[in-house]
């Protein structure tokens, strides 16, 4: 959770799920990639978890949000 409060909620914490999409995710997660990409590597995973949920839940529609990459 601590890895989502300091890299994730700042750019997309005040969004509802069906309002992130993957230009979201590579913005806040370029820059990170660059200098930490294990941390990277774990935000994102965290993200796509929460995205899949939130689709499984019906708050979300279109496709998973498996393989973001840089």
């Amino acid at each position: 959770m601590r890895k989502l409060e300091l890299y994730a909620f700042p750019h997309i914490g005040k969004l509802a799920a069906e309002q992130i999409d993957t230009e979201h995710v590579l913005k806040l997660l370029q820059p990170i990639w660059a200098i930490k990409t294990r941390t990277a590597d774990e935000v994102r995973g965290q993200i796509e978890q929460i995205l899949d949920a939130a689709k499984a839940r019906g708050l979300r529609e279109g496709e998973k949000a498996q393989g973001i990459k840089p």
